[in-house]
């Protein structure tokens, strides 16, 4: 098999060549690579020269070049050519969307073939392609939250050559920035006017407070939350004070859930406060006063709690930035079981908004890289200036890379330290950042990738998807991943490997297979031909394009899983609490042969005026979480836990609501009712 580059491979010289340093299984090769063949999507690179027969065949994103390196290799390989060849190399530089290159080859073939046919036509219709792009471009960064960047662009956008129907699009794009810019100014000025008009001095201070946090805070993505003020704003048969707590309650649940009536807003500002001392403070006893004052205010319910919680930014404090790099940030959580503190690493995308949810990418490091290389892979190496161009970036996803290997680590060990690394670094980005907890995307290379495989498969529940890139599913000593095989049917996969990455295709042949055979299963399985083990950056954009097309759905309504380790115990609504004796078998206890798994069940349904919950999870004492999403709480639910009596009263707690959010730091889905067994 080939192993990793010793050293970075040569860029391409001007005869398309590269030297490598890869590493073999009894020691090391020296190899000049050559391109044979390069298409629009990729190119082909074979051996030329080596110390030892090695012969590759190999093939990588035609994207992954510089537009240097391609001109040089094209230019000299078509240097003796017939023109039409030429103009063949700018057809491809065209498909490629490589416009910069295919105008500096086009004006180099007018100078020299003046009168050559359709070079004339290709020159006036580049603008236009190039403009398209940029045009497809600012529309990704539109939706990925980057408005400002938008707005830069449009300001600069290329005009020459272009048609009137794009240069319309960018027309109508700028003019409707400019009205939203300018119906934001006026509804500041508009509700600060309000507030300076209500006569009562308390209710003008207190109200005012929220609209100077409205005025500072809003943005493109919360101003809807206004709606109702705007649409009533106008209403003479509501006084000023209505209109404003109107404005506050729209701004603190939602446009939905505003209401003209100042008592409620009051209870809202004052529980919302509450609620951010509850989920901040270290000391229960500190916990349960704050929570005795939530229950009495009319804003403390569980319905108006949970809708404080969705609509509110983080809590979570935030460092300096490292190395000067925008939203770059290093942190850390406590170790468990006497383990050193866990650090990690963040990268907020551009123009991040604390009121926007966004999609993230948790990403495990191999045993030669960093968590700031994992940064790196994903959202790109900061320039000079700390900007960062990865797809990361252009996408707007929060990527996430925690230290979760110890030092000198050199392989995935199925821990209880290592899975709790990522967990507990997980719960305390969702306490710091806003991230869309039902678009979470577990990834790792090589060891890296091993651990998140078996993660993914211990905690199903937690992941929209799973990137493990050159992984390999089981050590000699531990086969968690064969045995947890049913658990894939509740997470998308996507694998990423070499052909020649040792006998990775023989240890997983049969997972795979396993999981490639069934519709009960989405998974994908990515091998380059012809290459070893890698990084595969080539990959990294049809992984955002599967990403994008993924989202978790975190209340099924029939659970089937399987666990065997004592810390692979939280199953969407289903926990437990602590298992019978005898029952998990963690690393260290692994017997000789494999042991049996314990099956998890859980099914919700309709039985005439009853809504049924029941859940199979051994002897073990079990928690049963339930929400909205899952139960009717207007209905009467039962719940029924094989071998224990049932239980038939259960209503929503905002004790529940809050300790929840508090622990899995997951504000979007938090449980509104607890059912403990025993």
């Amino acid at each position: 098999g080939l192993g990793s580059f010793v050293e970075k491979p040569t860029p391409l010289d001007e005869f398309g060549r590269r030297r490598i340093r890869i590493r073999l299984a009894d020691g090391t090769a020296d190899i000049v690579q050559g391109v044979t063949l390069i298409t629009p999507r990729y190119y082909q690179l074979k051996t030329l020269s080596v110390g030892r027969r090695l012969l590759l065949d190999q093939r990588y994103a035609t994207s992954n070049l510089s537009g240097a390196e391609l001109l040089a290799v094209l230019r000299y390989a078509t240097k003796d050519k017939k023109p039409e060849v030429r103009r063949n190399v700018v057809k491809l530089l065209l498909q490629a969307d490589r416009y910069a290159e295919a105008k500096d080859e086009l004006e180099t073939l007018a100078k020299t073939y003046p009168q050559m046919e359709g070079i004339a036509d290709m020159l006036r219709d580049l603008p236009q392609l190039r403009a398209r792009t940029v045009l497809v471009e600012l529309r990704r960064r539109q939706e990925a939250g980057q408005p400002a960047l938008v707005r830069r662009a449009l300001e600069k956008f290329p005009t020459t050559g272009v048609d009137g129907q794009i240069l319309f699009q960018v027309r109508e794009m700028i003019k409707q920035d400019l009205e939203t810019q300018k119906d934001m100014d006026a509804l500041k000025t508009d509700m600060k006017q309000r507030v300076s008009k209500i006569e009562d001095q308390y209710r003008r201070q207190q109200l005012g407070g929220i609209v100077e946090e409205i005025c500072s805070e809003m943005t493109l993505i919360n101003m809807p939350r206004l709606s109702a003020y705007r649409r009533l704003a106008s209403d003479t048969a509501l006084s000023d004070t209505d209109k404003v707590a109107l404005a506050v309650s729209g701004w603190l649940l939602g446009a939905d859930e505003a209401m003209p009536m100042y008592p409620r807003a009051q209870s809202l500002i004052t529980v919302r406060n509450y609620i951010r001392e509850f989920l901040g403070e270290p000391l229960k006893a500190n916990r349960d006063a704050l929570l005795a004052q939530i229950r009495s205010q009319e804003g403390g319910s569980a319905p108006l709690v949970a809708r404080l919680l969705a609509a509110m930014k983080p809590v979570g404090t935030l460092p300096e930035t490292v190395n000067n790099v925008p939203g770059f940030y290093q942190l850390s959580v406590p170790g468990r079981d006497k383990a050193p503190d866990v650090s990690y690493h963040v990268q907020l995308p551009p123009e991040y908004d604390p009121y926007r949810r966004y999609p993230v990418v948790v990403s495990l490091h191999g045993q030669s890289t960093t968590p700031a290389q994992q940064v790196d892979w994903w959202a790109g190496t900061a320039s000079e200036n700390g900007h960062r161009g990865g797809q990361a970036t252009r996408q707007g996803y929060i990527v996430i890379a925690p230290q979760w290997g110890a030092v000198g680590q050199r392989q995935y060990e199925y821990t209880f330290r290592e899975h709790m690394a990522v967990l507990d670094t997980l719960r305390d980005a969702c306490r710091r950042f806003a991230i869309d907890t039902d678009r979470v995307y577990l990834t790792g290379h090589a060891m890296g990738g091993d651990a998140a495989w078996d993660i993914a498969l211990g905690h199903p529940d937690l992941w929209a998807g799973v990137i493990p890139i050159v992984a390999t599913a089981d050590t000699q000593r531990y086969n968690y991943c064969k045995i947890y095989w049913p658990n894939a049917q509740s997470v998308p996969f996507y694998f990423v490997g070499g052909e020649y990455d040792g006998a990775k295709r023989a240890k997983n042949g049969a997972i795979l297979d396993r999981y490639l055979r069934s519709l009960k299963y989405d998974a994908m399985v990515v091998e380059y031909l012809g290459r070893g083990h890698e990084n595969f950056s080539d990959e990294v954009v049809r992984i955002f394009d599967w990403m994008g097309r993924h989202q978790r759905n975190f209340f099924p309504k029939d659970i089937d899983n399987v666990t065997l380790r004592s810390y692979d115990n939280f199953f969407w609504w289903i926990e437990i609490n602590r298992f019978q004796p005898g029952v998990t078998v963690d690393p260290q206890e692994w017997p000789g042969r494999g042991p049996r798994t314990l099956k998890i069940t859980g099914k919700i349904g309709v039985t005439d005026q009853f809504i049924m919950v029941r859940a199979a999870t051994g002897k073990g004492a079990t928690t049963i979480w339930l929400s909205p999403e899952l139960v009717d709480f207007n209905k009467r639910i039962r719940v029924a836990l094989t071998g224990r009596p049932e239980v038939n009263t259960v209503r929503p707690d905002v004790g529940v609501i809050l300790d929840d959010a508090r622990t899995r730091g997951d504000r979007q889905h938090p449980f509104w009712a607890r059912v403990d067994f025993p």
